[in-house]
């Protein structure tokens, strides 16, 4: 994880990265208007917890041209988005890359237990 906040830790970082994906002409990959972010992290290919049906996921979101926010200026959001039986189920949005791996670290402790809990239970 420490990667993950080295890389985000700043707004200069966060513009740096979307400046890569600018180059490679995937820059609408941030938008949360279009696309609700870029996945950053994700529990099932990344941590191995969750399945495919049941994960977390750390999006990076560029707000900018949303409601509320400059049609100028990019305003950099973390969201964490919580799936369950493949369908989205709700997400929160962070400030921070720090408050972001935060929620993302408890509710991998979530998805661990709920993937715990349904195996002990398909055992018996």
């Amino acid at each position: 994880m420490k990667d993950l906040i080295n890389k985000f830790n700043t707004y200069e970082k966060c513009i740096e990265f979307r400046s890569q994906l600018v180059n490679e002409n995937r820059d609408w990959e941030t938008y949360w208007k279009y696309s609700g972010g870029k996945t950053i992290r994700e529990s099932e290919n990344d941590d191995s917890i969750g399945t495919e049906n049941d994960f977390v996921t750390i999006q990076f979101a560029d707000m900018i041209g949303c409601d509320g926010y400059s049609d100028s200026k990019h305003v950099f959001k973390f969201v964490v988005f919580i799936y369950k039986n493949g369908i989205e189920d709700g997400f929160t949005m962070h400030d921070t890359i720090e408050d972001a791996i935060k929620d993302y670290m408890e509710t991998l402790k979530l998805i661990s237990s709920s993937n715990s809990t349904k195996k002990n239970e398909e055992d018996y």
